[in-house]
């Protein structure tokens, strides 16, 4: 039951709020902006915990930028499922559509999480992910992140704290004078989360901070 209350949550936040990905073709820092804050997005990755014995992780919810991006806030669905292999490895993966008012975005991306620590507990992890954004009019990009958190109990809260690096590569499908056919760029972050188990469900908090683009998620997941 709780797995099918988790897909119903998923399958409703499939609707990107208030989000354009079209380039303005007469402003070449709107569209390294939109490239720069598509990729931030795409490089949250799976908060699987290294604790307990739970094999399988299905995650859902929502990101947006603190920064308002031609006077609207992005809000924009993520999914993540999650699948620990051994007790020092997990494979995770995001495959999933949406809507806007003007896109069918498409993301499609992979990544691995080693644990590693002492013997007795390893409670740091390092992630290495991949997720491509396809289907719009403007563009498509491939995301690349690395990231290395800490896993630490606090009270009745668990805390997933760290930093990493994101990377894009675009292509611009319509490019002008303006704007170029190639964009690439880094983005360096600090971030973390904070997650409460209820009823057998987590749901969690996460922060991506970077001075220029900062990111709060909401998310909602269920480990079997």
């Amino acid at each position: 039951m709780k797995i099918i209350l988790l897909i119903i949550f998923l399958t409703g936040i499939l609707t990107g709020q208030n989000v354009d990905f079209r380039f303005d073709p007469d402003s070449e820092s709107q569209a390294k902006t939109v490239t720069s804050y598509s990729s931030f997005w795409l490089s949250r990755t799976p908060s699987f915990s290294p604790f307990g014995a739970k094999r399988l992780l299905v995650s859902a919810g929502y990101s947006a930028p603190f920064k308002r991006l031609d006077g609207e806030t992005w809000i924009l669905p993520d999914a993540d499922l999650a699948v620990k292999v051994t007790n020092n490895l997990a494979l995770s993966g995001k495959v999933y559509g949406f809507s806007t008012e003007k896109d069918q975005p498409q993301v499609v991306g992979a990544g691995i999480q080693y644990f590693f620590g002492n013997e007795e507990e390893k409670n740091w992890v390092f992630t290495v992910q991949r997720a491509d954004l396809k289907g719009l009019y403007s563009f498509r990009i491939k995301s690349f992140t690395f990231d290395i958190r800490k896993w630490m109990p606090w009270s009745i809260i668990l805390i997933r704290i760290g930093a990493g690096s994101n990377y894009y590569k675009e292509s611009t499908n319509k490019a002008t004078g303006l704007i170029p056919a190639r964009m690439e760029g880094q983005t360096n972050y600090i971030a973390a989360d904070a997650m409460l188990d209820i009823f057998g469900i987590t749901g969690g908090l996460g922060l991506k901070f970077h001075p220029d683009r900062t990111f709060l998620s909401f998310f909602l997941q269920k480990g079997i």
